[in-house]
């Protein structure tokens, strides 16, 4: 087991850098990638993780931890001895609070660590979001078609239904000033967009790469845990589920949210277009054949 001392790594000041990120994205928008790419920039030695958390104290909820560079343990692990964590914590000059599925208006306003030191904490912001067609294809075909716990009482498009509407917040709050917002889209293909990002966050460039597939729970929707990453499939998921009958179904029912297509509009272009049409009454299948640069 790796040791907990951190290998502290300076900025170009010769000053501990220090970043405290609290990123909030949908299941399926690339949360792991882009989190691996910031932290592998921040330096991995210095950083502690704390993955799919709840609003309020990560302590309180936290379901993995990563400290350093190789140490990853679930809660079950520690076997009671959570609070002992805090001064592992303290010793880590980076920290990261992953939120999955909740709604960032809400937990905006919630405190993170009222233990850490010192206690007012700069915390920054980041929203990531993804291209609404993959987004869904990918987010249905592990709920519906692959099946998880969370899912396992009703695998069908009715128990995507309810996240159609964080995912519309999770649009809308990406617009705020506090907010770093990181389209996965946009960072898969643009090692420019990638260096943006990180001057954003006050974080020097050390790995611009998009990195290997990180290994989290069952991986991919599409391709499991293989670990190199083909862009062109991440950016067309719900190409192969055209014709599954559910996967139209949602989107349909999708496509009649006039906010929702206003805010796709604004970031995604071309899906919004295929929402219009499917709207206005066309077969999403008819349009795959079409091609987005025809709608």
């Amino acid at each position: 087991m790796m040791s907990d001392q951190p290998n502290l790594q300076a900025n170009p000041n010769g000053d501990v850098a220090t970043y405290r990120l609290r990123i909030f994205g949908m299941q399926r928008s690339g949360n792991h990638a882009i989190i691996s790419w910031l932290r592998r920039n921040m330096g991995l030695d210095n950083g502690v993780f704390f993955n799919q958390c709840q609003p309020g104290d990560p302590l309180q909820s936290f379901l993995s931890i990563e400290i350093g560079a190789n140490q990853r343990k679930t809660r079950q692990q520690f076997e009671g001895q959570i609070c002992n964590l805090r001064e592992t914590v303290h010793k880590f000059s980076n920290i990261v609070v992953s939120y999955e599925n909740e709604h960032l208006s809400i937990s905006l306003g919630r405190p993170i660590f009222t233990w850490l030191r010192p206690e007012k904490t700069n915390w920054q912001t980041v929203s990531i979001h993804r291209s609404f067609a993959s987004w869904l294809a990918s987010f249905y075909k592990l709920h519906v078609l692959i099946g998880t716990p969370a899912s396992r009482n009703n695998r069908s498009a009715t128990f995507v239904g309810p996240y159609l509407l964080l995912y519309k917040d999770q649009l809308q709050r990406s617009k705020l000033n506090d907010v770093v917002s990181i389209d996965y889209d946009r960072w898969l293909t643009d090692q420019t967009y990638r260096s943006e990002q990180l001057a954003a966050l006050g974080i020097p460039v050390c790995d611009n790469s998009i990195g290997t597939r990180a290994n989290y729970g069952p991986g991919s929707s599409f391709d499991g845990l293989v670990p190199d990453i083909n862009v062109e499939n991440q950016l067309k998921r719900w190409v192969s589920l055209t014709d599954d009958v559910g996967f139209r179904t949602l989107f349909g029912l999708a496509s009649c949210d006039d906010e929702l297509r206003a805010c796709v509009k604004e970031k995604y272009p071309d899906d919004a277009a295929l929402m219009d049409h499917v709207h206005s009454g066309e077969d999403l299948r008819d349009l795959l054949y079409q091609g987005t640069e025809n709608l």
